[in-house]
């Protein structure tokens, strides 16, 4: 018989996200109940947003899966979002209002083309939480570092 945590994974990896075309928007959940302070986790499921892709259609996509996020007490929400993370902007209040999540990486450069498309959204207690951002000459994006350890 599978535990509860494998068919929860499974679950949320076949979560269908209706209302979009794969090539447009690809949106995949990893919930880590078991991570302990001073771990380094390699994440390869994260947010991609097309940037062609809507604001509007962002944000229902990410509500398609609000059930998933609201049940997490701890969560980050990580990727590249495609839409300008400036202080107040439309993304950040979105996440906050619908998620009561908080932008957790600096608001610094992202790419070589000068935007800050790439992110890291969170709601977390009992964790400190720091993302640096990372130079590399092998990406357009700049890699985002996340450190999280106990209070």
């Amino acid at each position: 018989m599978r535990s509860n945590r494998q068919r929860r994974e499974k679950k949320i990896e076949n979560f269908p996200v209706s209302g979009f075309s794969r090539s447009m928007f690809n949106l995949q959940l990893n919930f880590f109940p078991q991570l302990r302070a001073g771990e380094w986790l390699q994440i390869g499921k994260s947010i991609n947003n097309n940037p062609s892709s809507s604001l509007d259609l962002l944000k229902e996509t990410l509500l398609e899966v609000k059930d998933y996020i609201d049940e997490s007490e701890n969560i980050l929400i990580l990727g590249d979002f495609n839409h300008e993370l400036k202080l107040g902007s439309p993304l950040e209040l979105f996440m906050l209002q619908s998620f009561g999540t908080r932008l957790f990486s600096p608001r610094e450069l992202t790419t070589n083309a000068r935007t800050v498309i790439d992110g890291v959204f969170g709601r977390i207690e009992d964790y400190n939480v720091e993302v640096f951002i990372y130079e590399s000459y092998a990406s357009h994006h700049k890699p985002l570092v996340i450190r999280v350890h106990e209070l």
